[in-house]
């Protein structure tokens, strides 16, 4: 019997590499030619890569190939083959916010809408620490100006997105030493933002929870995760924001600002699924001081009130969904018809060709079948994939678009005027909704139909007590008050 001319040897052993280096063997013109160099193939990390030893003989590339095996299975494989290459790694002292950043997002393991979000919060802090000056706006010709008098010179603006001042702030911010972002830094940030707000508890609160989103912004960008993803970056020890705690934030528990959910539906019934092209002609005569019944309108005037009324019936879909089905604003504007499940009487959230929820936000929320047969009447009339009309849906990129902004801007001042007057009150009906299932059937119901990541968020800021429980001991006072 034939015998295998290979000898297992351990890969710790050069002979083991001996046995697998090899010259590439290409067809030429004259025939068959040999690399002169030696290449090796390894498999690690489920990647089977081919790389150049640069060596001309078996026992030096044998060496070499041991080398870069243990440099790929420890580091992985780009940091492996910059070891193994000898590519320098970023100088410690020499590296800047923009650079890590640009390291960040390359490595994709943040989403590129939230790291946007991330970095916008943590210049915040950059800027207070390196104080970037701004240059001055370039004069522009103006021939209307008088011969002698000359403009006093303006400096860019980093709000000045036209100019470009936005832009050459950014560049100044991202130019900031990493090193800089130490903790007695980022502590003086917090001082003096929170210092002014001291003597109003309301006004402090609020500053506390905006200087803890910006804390959490760096710690979510120099996390553990993220730092494994780009290992070839020396970074200053200790890891900006790593020493740096969040401060004990006040409650910020939902406080309902809806006396009756009920109502609030009947009134959209009445205000917005109500509206007509007529309707709205009428409305606006009446509300230019006109008398009577309306004249007959210019055809710009129609095509005005029938694009009003629209908006109102689409705006009352936003309502539903969002005080019924506890949707985000996101999740209803881009909402498909494919998404409502008509036999099983529920929305199922989930991601789509045009829309990706939170974070572990996937789930199934089952619905009132008075709301399924509103859906269904919804969708006999519509000639759209989407549950609400509007503009064909983009690709969002780092911005938040909605495809049917014009419903949304629709309801928000009408939900204002019904005494709802947080600063997003779309996202209102939602914390209602959140109340409402947790009054009826629990937190953890309520957590689950939110879809939210713990029942902790669901807890703190989600539900408000809609049931008033005392302790009963009111009577025994009788009369004697």
């Amino acid at each position: 019997m034939a015998q295998d001319k290979t000898t297992k040897f351990s890969r710790n052993d050069i002979r083991f590499w001996e046995q697998r280096v090899y010259q590439p063997v290409f067809q030429g013109n004259n025939g068959t030619i040999k690399n002169g160099n030696f290449h090796v193939k390894i498999q690690a990390h489920g990647q089977r890569r081919g790389v150049s030893l640069n060596a001309t003989s078996t026992r030096t590339a044998a060496k070499l190939a041991k080398e870069l095996d243990g440099m790929v299975r420890l580091n992985g494989w780009e940091q492996g083959l910059k070891l193994f290459r000898g590519e320098p790694p970023v100088p410690k002292n020499a590296l800047t916010l923009g650079e890590y950043l640009a390291e960040v997002e390359a490595s994709g393991i943040i989403k590129t809408r939230t790291l946007r979000t991330y970095i916008t919060k943590v210049r915040t802090i950059a800027a207070f620490i390196t104080q970037p000056k701004m240059p001055e706006r370039p004069n522009r010709s103006d021939s209307s100006n008088e011969v002698g008098k000359s403009k006093t010179p303006r400096k860019l603006s980093k709000f000045d997105y036209v100019n470009g001042g936005a832009a050459v702030w950014q560049q100044l911010v991202d130019a900031t030493p990493l090193r800089s972002l130490n903790a007695e830094e980022i502590l003086r940030w917090r001082q003096r933002c929170l210092k002014p707000q001291e003597q109003n508890p309301r006004n402090l609160a609020s500053a506390t929870r905006s200087v803890n989103s910006c804390v959490r912004a760096g710690k979510a960008i120099f996390a553990t995760k993220v730092l494994q993803k780009i290992a070839h970056v020396l970074l200053p020890d200790p890891i900006p924001f790593s020493t740096i705690d969040l401060l004990k934030e006040g409650n910020s528990k939902y406080r309902s600002q809806i006396a009756s959910p009920e109502a609030l539906l009947r009134a959209g019934v009445d205000d917005l699924t109500m509206a007509t092209t007529e309707s709205e002609l009428q409305a606006a005569w009446t509300s230019c001081g006109g008398c009577g019944v309306a004249p007959a309108p210019t055809p710009a005037e129609h095509i005005r009130a029938e694009l009003s009324a629209t908006r109102k019936r689409e705006a009352f879909k936003v309502l539903v969904l969002g005080l019924c089905a506890g949707l985000r604003r996101g999740e209803i504007d881009k909402l498909l018809w494919s998404q409502v499940d008509f036999p099983n009487g529920c929305i199922w959230v989930e991601t789509t060709a045009v829309h990706a929820p939170k974070a572990d936000s996937d789930g199934k929320i089952p619905l009132d079948f008075q709301i399924i047969q509103l859906l269904q009447n919804w969708q006999s009339e519509s000639e759209d994939d989407f549950v609400i009309k509007g503009s064909e849906a983009k690709a969002a990129g780092n911005k938040v678009q909605y495809r049917a902004n014009r419903a949304h801007e629709e309801l928000i001042p009408w939900l204002h005027k019904k005494g709802i007057t947080s600063r997003m009150p779309i996202h209102t009906l939602r914390k209602e909704f959140g109340s409402i299932i947790c009054a009826q059937a629990g937190i953890h119901a309520a957590s689950r139909l939110l879809r939210h990541a713990n029942i902790s968020m669901t807890a703190a800021v989600y539900t408000d007590h809609r049931t008033n429980v005392t302790a009963g001991l009111g009577n025994s006072l009788g009369s004697r008050i």
